[in-house]
């Protein structure tokens, strides 16, 4: 999937855009003070560091992880062997409760996600009254098709690695970040003033503002729509997210949930050996804790680590019921939302304008 492997110029144009950076400046001094690790040529070298040094070194860094990640999330094409399971690891093991209390909630997420949407259908028709002259029941099927197709879904699903990893790791990327520029901006030329909130703010809005193009240049009827001019701005607004709307529906119904099912069915049968791998890992940690021999920091630490993968091992047993009641029911569920879906489409479409007559 060559889209997925390629560095977005428009996205490090989006974060470079809405980080209000002012007129170049350089910082001079201070070297040893310099955030590590940020921009090596300058410290390595002890030259000035201009601004433009500063925006190509962040917008690098922001654009290799994004493309990192989502290069993993694209795939090769070539199938390859399950890969083993990695629920006799501890550290696998201490995450493994949030990971199925996570797919537990996006089970019942991706429904009620669905249904909002559908419910939202109900007044889509006055909203796009201003497009009577537009086949809008044909982008609406489009939207349909496009939602339920591979190369929106893989975009979807790079979407939403990127966000959790950005909305996990936001606070730590916002320091760094932050730190970086406000430190180069308290030189000579801006003493006293902070550019570090800016540029953390464009970081976030340019990372958002891009994933939500490329969902939109997934999305077929998103690119119908782009060629009709005769729409005022207002209408063309409301209609295009309402294009989004139904192909994310249709992406829940016929994509998501299933994958969400089949990844909880898959950690569920992880249950039985992560809680031994966590009961022989806190044996280990009580043990060292005990020795005698060791640092006594080394000792805390050990003991602070038993009491965490104990919490977790403590956690599996509810968290395994409910993943197991979830997915009993996950199936009449499933098959109930998809006939409701279709139902729901149909019924709007018999209500949208078809174009000129």
């Amino acid at each position: 999937m060559a889209r997925h492997n390629r560095l977005d110029r428009q996205y490090l144009r989006d974060i470079t855009r809405n980080i209000r950076w002012h007129d170049a400046f350089r910082c001079e001094d201070r070297f040893d003070a310099w955030v590590p690790n940020v921009c090596a040529w300058c410290v390595a070298t002890r030259t000035p560091c201009t601004l433009a040094d500063m925006r190509r070194t962040l917008s690098t860094l922001v654009v290799a992880l994004v493309a990192s990640l989502v290069v993993g999330c694209g795939g090769s094409g070539n199938a390859r062997a399950p890969l083993p399971s990695a629920a006799d690891q501890a550290s696998y093991a201490a995450k493994y409760p949030a990971e199925l209390d996570r797919l537990s909630k996006d089970l019942a997420q991706n429904e009620q996600d669905a249904r909002a949407i559908m419910t939202s259908w109900d007044t889509m028709p006055a909203d796009v009254a201003g497009a009577k002259d537009l086949d809008v029941k044909g982008l609406v099927a489009k939207a349909d098709r496009a939602g339920k197709s591979d190369g929106y879904a893989n975009e979807r699903k790079s979407y939403d690695v990127v966000r959790a990893f950005h909305k996990d790791e936001q606070g730590e990327i916002g320091k760094k970040v932050f730190g970086y520029v406000d430190f180069a901006a308290k030189g000579k030329c801006h003493e006293g003033e902070s550019l570090g909130g800016a540029a953390v703010a464009g970081v976030k809005d340019g990372v958002d503002k891009s994933l939500e193009r490329r969902i939109r240049d997934a999305n077929e009827a998103t690119a119908f729509l782009e060629d009709e001019k005769g729409l005022d701005k207002a209408t063309h607004d409301k209609l295009a997210k309402r294009l989004d709307d139904v192909a994310y529906a249709s992406y829940l119904v016929h994509v998501a949930i299933g994958d969400t099912k089949a990844a909880l069915v898959q950690r569920s049968g992880e249950a039985s050996q992560v809680r031994s791998t966590l009961d022989q890992a806190v044996k280990e940690q009580k043990a060292r804790a005990d020795d005698t021999s060791r640092p006594e920091p080394a000792r805390k630490a050990s003991a602070k680590r038993a009491e965490e993968l104990g919490q977790a091992r403590a956690s599996i047993d509810a968290l395994a019921e409910r993943a197991k009641v979830g997915l009993e029911q996950a199936d009449a569920r499933i098959q109930q939302l998809t006939k409701d879906y279709d139902a729901k489409l149909s019924e709007l479409s018999q209500k949208l304008p078809t174009g000129k007559k």
